[in-house]
């Protein structure tokens, strides 16, 4: 497929779902973005034109003995072209833009004829012209599923320097007046023509590229999606186009809905930048995709003795525990027990200027006696983390870089004093055990850049500072 239109589509594609209030996600198309805007969308639009068919013309003039009729007939507009370099696409305040072709030239055939009382003469002629313009406005929105959208519009041809030949000899007094003609007779309806055939075929092509992006994306393997819904109608300043996103995370099996986190911060518009996009993405998409996996547990995890490692000497017995808990050893002796753990609350991640993403998850474990099942005692600590973050392909990755706790309290106890400084013991085998969850089923996942089918984020960097991450990029297309 050509790269017509796609990247003109990048001010769409990052914000399609539907309209809503908050603003975590926002994409910004820099001048740079806009100039390949018009390189590859232009030369892509034209060429895609063709050959335009001209419905056929006629005239006549005077009455009985002195009336001529003039005709055109197989009227044909081809090898429509343009001067891209000087031609241009700019924003159009405050939720469009404006194309301004020039250099515009076409080449005109057709078949002409005129008869009189006394005869006529008919034959084959053409017509090129040079120096026309091609002007329209595009007008960026939303439609009612909540997709983006580009409606071309007022889209206008002006036919300039048109030099008709025919193929036939007219006497000289006859020639420029047929001439003359010709030209009321097919300019103003090539114009037209070719002006709806350019408004038709763009308003096609960006519906059907549109057409291969997911308005919820689902991340494999999790309960995630994200919705990558228009906050607001993308809007123009002088030479930049900003796009506002909710970028929410919901449950893939439920209606979306906004998580119950802190709102976002106000991201930024543009920063100046020599790469063609700049997206800001806010703490709270990081939150609220912390928030999902919260609420459908799948931060949770029982620790048996299976997951011991078996060059561990480690029991996960309750007379290993007696100083820790020497009731329960004492009560219960020689028993198997597990550990149930997970977040208490949805875990709070937080950008950091130091360029890492720091998170803070609210562990609690249930200590539960085999084969039983007697909840024994509970425990509370914070686990924190550090992770870095990367961009492959069209995903935003990370890699977790170290986890610690905090000291652990006691609650819910059935079995009398339990020593909370000796709970690290235990904590020292929760955490591998908690740890690989989120570097697998969060930071190896990674979330997904909103893109249509066989766009790549090229030349692309991610760069974490306190409260926001920004990732700059120049999109590639593979068909």
């Amino acid at each position: 497929m050509p790269t017509v239109l796609r990247t003109c589509l990048l001010v769409a594609l990052l914000a399609s779902g539907s309209l809503a209030s908050l603003t975590g996600f926002k994409a910004t198309l820099t001048n740079a973005g806009v100039d390949h805007v018009k390189n590859a969308f232009l030369p892509g639009l034209i060429q895609q034109i063709g050959t335009v068919r001209v419905p056929d013309q006629s005239t006549s003039w005077g009455s009985s003995f002195w009336k001529i009729e003039a005709y055109l007939t197989d009227i044909y507009a081809s090898d429509v072209r343009m001067d891209i370099a000087q031609s241009s696409i700019s924003c159009a305040p405050p939720s469009g833009l404006t194309i301004n072709g020039v250099g515009l030239a076409a080449s005109i055939r057709f078949r002409w004829g005129f008869s009189t009382s006394v005869g006529g003469q008919s034959g084959d002629g053409g017509a090129t012209s040079a120096g026309s313009t091609l002007t329209g406005q595009v007008a960026l929105g939303a439609d009612a599923e909540g997709r983006p959208t580009l409606n071309f519009n007022d889209v206008r041809v002006s036919l300039n320097n048109l030099d008709v030949h025919i193929d036939a000899g007219i006497l000289s007094q006859v020639l420029d007046w047929f001439i003359g003609t010709i030209k009321g007779m097919v300019k103003g309806n090539i114009e037209d023509i070719v002006a709806g055939a350019v408004r038709d075929l763009a308003n096609q092509m960006s519906a059907k590229e549109l057409s291969t992006l997911s308005v919820h994306t689902a991340i494999p393997g999790s309960p995630l999606a994200v919705d990558y819904g228009l906050s607001g109608i993308p809007s123009c300043a002088a030479d930049y186009i900003v796009v506002p996103m909710k970028g929410a995370f919901y449950n893939a099996d439920q209606t979306p809905t906004s998580p119950p986190v802190p709102a976002p911060a106000a991201l930024p518009d543009y920063e100046a930048q020599p790469h063609d996009v700049l997206m800001f993405i806010s703490e709270y998409v990081a939150n609220t995709a912390q928030y999902v996996y919260w609420e459908a547990n799948a931060l949770n995890h029982v620790l048996t003795q299976s997951d011991i490692p078996s060059d561990i000497p480690l029991l996960l017995n309750t007379n290993n525990f007696d100083e820790m808990a020497p009731d329960m050893a004492k009560t219960y002796p020689n028993h198997e027990f597990q550990l149930e753990c997970g977040a208490e609350s949805a875990p709070i991640n937080r950008f950091r200027s130091t360029g890492l993403v720091e998170g803070s998850l609210p562990l609690q474990c249930l200590l539960r006696i085999m084969p039983e099942q007697i909840p024994a005692f509970r425990f509370h600590s914070l686990l924190t983390y550090t992770a870095s973050l990367r961009v492959e392909e069209n995903f935003i990755r990370g890699k977790l870089l170290g986890a610690s706790t905090a000291a652990a309290t006691v609650t819910d106890s059935t079995v009398g004093t339990v020593d909370a400084d000796q709970i690290s013991s235990i904590l020292e085998f929760v955490i591998p055990e908690v740890t690989p969850r989120i570097q697998s089923s969060i930071l190896d996942q990674g979330v997904e850049l909103p893109h249509v089918a066989g766009m790549s984020f090229a030349s692309t960097t991610i760069t974490v500072s306190e409260g926001l991450i920004r990732v700059i990029s120049d999109p590639q297309y593979s068909r």
